[in-house]
């Protein structure tokens, strides 16, 4: 069973230490960089779970009432099982218990094929923004 966990001072360092599959350093910075983003840049932290078992990591900023997925990974020896998919369902299931979330928005890497069939896979449409090197993601929230 897939669940969310905040990152705390038990958790985070096996969560750092997850890796993407080779090719796919490009799409996403280390695990460990974001978690030191986090720092001067308010994020919520989380690890993805398979029961007890680290199997990714979702990083999730709030700007101006907007929910952003900003990171999700799956580690390398873990993709291909359907985690990603369902730490997004997990995610959007999460932010949409929040009074204030109305919009869910993701970036991704322009190049990252497979993160953009799960987010449309998962009802984001594209937002037809983007910059160099991202496309924008966007769910809305129905209340």
């Amino acid at each position: 069973m897939i669940r969310l966990s905040a990152l705390d001072r038990f958790n985070w360092e096996e969560v750092a230490a997850l890796k993407v599959a080779e090719g796919q350093e490009a799409f996403i910075p280390p695990n460990v960089y974001s978690i030191a983003q986090s720092r001067f840049e308010p994020s919520e932290l989380y690890g993805v779970y398979d029961d007890e078992r680290p199997v990714g990591f979702l990083m999730i900023c709030v700007w101006a009432k907007i929910h952003w997925i900003t990171r999700i990974m799956i580690a390398a020896d873990q993709q291909g099982k359907g985690y990603g998919a369902r730490a997004i369902d997990e995610t959007i299931k999460m932010l949409k218990r929040r009074a204030d979330c109305r919009e869910i928005r993701a970036s991704i890497h322009h190049k990252n094929v497979r993160a953009r069939h799960l987010f449309e896979s998962a009802g984001f449409t594209f937002m037809g923004d983007s910059d160099p090197i991202e496309l924008f993601f966007h769910l809305v929230v129905k209340r």
